[in-house]
């Protein structure tokens, strides 16, 4: 399976250090030349990190099975590159993924690259997964669901007929403050106070940016390569939050996808090691476990 993460880190800006705790994924990051050189900005390496960290022989990915490639189109400071909308299309067109994931969107990227060059992005980038038949994955969105319509960020509202529109829940399963909320968001995933590989440092971080690449590693590890059969997936496999089991939101879609899974897919590897991060977070602090200590 292929993984394209769209973000800010590829090439010269990961870390030795970063690069080696993801020995269990074959790893390339793409860049510009407008970005050689440059650091990664954090954003994209701890959501990178994320999706490479659950396609891992604990969740029954083996070694080779996988290759994930970093498209960087940011540079240090989070600026989307002006050409970058073009490029990340030859680079979706050449490298021909199973699967896209792309954490940013809404004010964050349009003012800066052009609302006219957005819109003939967002018709170009329907015509390539029509023709690819990628499965795509973006955040929500971390403005609240405070808009009488839709809060979700461009460019995913504008294509959640093709786009799996994820947003964020605490750890109890409960939507976050923070999770943009529309008729597209599909469901949720943890992505409150998470434990975040910064190029090889860990941080405490939240947002939808993490809820994403999370659920699209959990649909690449169940092998999963259809749109309908994926949403079929998570109808049955979401679990709403307490009180409102029995419809559907604009904030939380058909519910949390990680809840059956939670414990298996919040390990986080860190080298060959592997802290269990959401049943003791303190336990970061002074100890990680071999797989094999994880308790049962």
């Amino acid at each position: 399976m292929k993984i394209l993460v769209i973000d800010s880190q590829g090439g010269e800006g990961m870390s030795a250090a970063y690069l080696s705790q993801m020995k269990h994924v074959r790893v390339r990051g793409v860049e510009m030349d407008a970005t050689l050189g440059q650091p990664c900005h954090p954003h994209g390496l701890m959501t990178g990190y994320l999706a490479a960290s659950l396609l891992h022989p604990v969740h029954g990915v083996k070694p080779g099975d996988a290759e994930l490639v970093f498209v960087r189109i940011f540079d240090q400071r989070a600026n989307s590159v002006a050409d970058a909308s073009k490029w990340m299309l030859d680079v979706i067109s050449r490298e021909k993924p199973d699967y896209v994931g792309r954490s940013w969107g809404g004010v964050y990227t349009q003012p800066r690259m052009g609302s006219l060059m957005w819109g003939q992005w967002v018709f170009d980038y329907r015509a390539l997964q029509r023709e690819l038949g990628f499965l795509d994955f973006g955040s929500a969105g971390n403005s609240g669901n405070w808009l009488p319509d839709s809060s979700i960020s461009f460019p995913q509202v504008l294509m959640p007929d093709i786009c799996n529109v994820i947003g964020s829940c605490r750890r109890d399963g409960l939507p976050s403050e923070f999770t943009s909320s529309g008729q597209g968001v599909q469901c949720l995933a943890w992505g409150e106070k998470l434990f975040l590989n910064n190029n090889g440092t860990l941080e405490v971080g939240s947002g939808t940016s993490f809820s994403a690449p999370k659920v699209l590693s959990l649909c690449a590890v169940q092998r999963i390569t259809a749109l309908q059969d994926w949403r079929d997936y998570v109808r049955r496999n979401a679990t709403k939050p307490v009180g409102f089991e029995a419809a559907e939101s604009p904030v939380w879609g058909a519910g949390n996808i990680e809840d059956e899974y939670q414990r298996k897919f919040s390990l986080i590897p860190i080298g060959d090691r592997v802290g269990n991060l959401s049943m003791r977070p303190t336990w970061l602090r002074r100890q990680w476990f071999d797989f094999a200590e994880v308790p049962a």
